[in-house]
């Protein structure tokens, strides 16, 4: 059987429309990887995040580890160079990946129902570093036969 895992960014989406998404998919596990859980976005900081999901039955996790260091935002000069400085990142930390790893298979073997999804700002995963994260994760073939699903 396939194992999955979602990825889902939350921009250009309000907070019911984010919840239903989830929903829609059975998502019971969502893993945060904001470096900083705070957002300008109504209902995304990781507190109201937390408290709304868990009103819905998800559990809300975050995990700071993989998050996408300030220092690296903060000095790019765009988004091309933000994502091209922290995919070396993970080359020089690779650590991330397999503490990522151990996290998710945390979480599957506490609750063997399961549904995690990855979840930061961007809506494009592709604009994200998330997708850096979740390639990478796929590289290691440390989880056999894993599909991820960008919502």
């Amino acid at each position: 059987m396939t194992k999955k895992i979602y990825s889902i960014g939350y921009e250009k989406k309000d907070l019911n429309e984010f919840i239903n998404i989830l929903k829609s998919r059975d998502i019971n596990v969502l893993l945060d990887v904001r470096e900083i859980p705070w957002s300008r976005k109504k209902g995304f900081s990781k507190n109201q995040l937390n408290e709304v999901l868990k009103a819905h039955g998800i559990t809300y996790i975050h995990a700071q580890f993989a998050g996408n260091p300030s220092y690296i935002r903060k000095t790019a000069s765009s988004r091309k160079e933000c994502l091209d400085r922290y995919r070396d990142f993970i080359k020089d930390n690779y650590s991330i990946i397999y503490k990522l790893i151990d996290e998710i298979t945390t979480i599957v073997h506490q609750n063997k129902n399961a549904i995690v999804c990855i979840m930061c700002y961007e809506s494009n995963h592709k604009e994200c570093h998330r997708d850096i994260l979740l390639s990478e994760l796929l590289k290691t073939k440390k989880v056999d036969d894993l599909q991820i699903i960008h919502l």
